[in-house]
């Protein structure tokens, strides 16, 4: 497949913010957007309309590179930046090599990163949706400065629910994220109960690390979620008598792809007029650098 042109990069573009919006990133950190632009100049024919292939991933690794490449892809819509921490220079490290193969291909690299987060029907309300099948009043932990809508932001919080027992709980977060392990810290009053008989009715979520953005929570939550958190934070929590559950850092991402972002992508992409047709991938060689044994 050759490379895309500048016309056609910025249609895709167009088109993926219209889903995240790059201003609900927290641009204070974040590497977000076009981060390798591969596309040659525009050609003469402005009115041929793109016919193309994405591949989702949540890192960029050597494997899913090599898998882009394989699969003829035009461009790698990568939810963690690519480029993290901005690079000074390029010489021989996996990523730099990485980056060097997908310019010589012709493909480029888009990442959402915390535009995903933040927006509505983001990764956050997917976490929280495995809790709650119809969570009461979802609102947001930090509110994104780029809407006065409460859905969007960092982090989710969600009280006054329907009681859920654990027992149901673990299972369906489990099952939503596609794991078979989840690592879990409870208070010292629950620790003799069995699960199915400790109920839960508020829950915070935060994908990836969510340490920073639970800082900012006001409400108590019986329950909170994410991919990580450091020793004495869980200590804090499980201390205040709050369930903590972990899942690993990639693990709370990875799931969203396939059964939110990529109908959502392919949905956008099939109403924009320049675009005839864009098949979107899910990677198969993306997975958590840890694994449980």
């Amino acid at each position: 497949m050759s490379a895309l042109t500048k016309k056609n990069v910025t249609t895709l573009i167009t088109a993926i913010e219209k889903v995240y919006p790059k201003a609900y990133a927290d641009s204070s950190w974040d590497n977000t957007g076009l981060l390798i632009n591969s596309s040659l100049g525009t050609t003469n024919n402005l009115s041929t309309k793109i016919t193309t292939k994405c591949l989702l991933t949540i890192d960029l690794t050597s494997d899913v590179c090599d898998e882009a490449i394989e699969n003829n892809v035009d461009l790698v819509i990568s939810y963690h930046p690519f480029i993290f921490p901005k690079w000074n220079s390029i010489n021989s490290t996996t990523q730099h090599k990485s980056a060097i193969k997908l310019i010589q291909d012709g493909i480029s690299v888009y990442s959402p990163h915390t535009a995903v987060d933040a927006v509505k029907n983001g990764m956050n309300d997917y976490l929280m949706s495995l809790i709650f099948e119809t969570p009461n009043s979802i609102q947001s932990i930090i509110k994104s400065g780029a809407s006065e809508d409460i859905i969007e932001g960092m982090g989710r919080f969600s009280t006054n629910n329907s009681s859920q027992n654990m027992e149901e709980v673990v299972g369906n977060i489990k099952k939503g994220l596609n794991i078979k392990f989840l690592q879990i810290a409870l208070p010292d009053e629950l620790r003799s109960k069995d699960l199915k008989d400790i109920k839960v009715s508020s829950v915070a979520v935060c994908a990836g690390s969510g340490g920073s953005v639970f800082a900012k929570l006001k409400e108590n939550c019986d329950l909170i979620l994410t991919g990580e958190m450091d020793h004495h934070t869980v200590l804090k929590y499980k201390e205040m008598g709050t369930i903590v559950i972990v899942v690993n850092h990639s693990n709370s991402e990875r799931a969203y792809l396939k059964h939110v972002m990529k109908p959502l992508l392919e949905d956008v992409f099939s109403k924009t007029d320049d675009i005839e047709k864009c098949e979107v991938l899910v990677s198969e060689n993306d997975h958590d650098p840890l694994q449980t044994i």
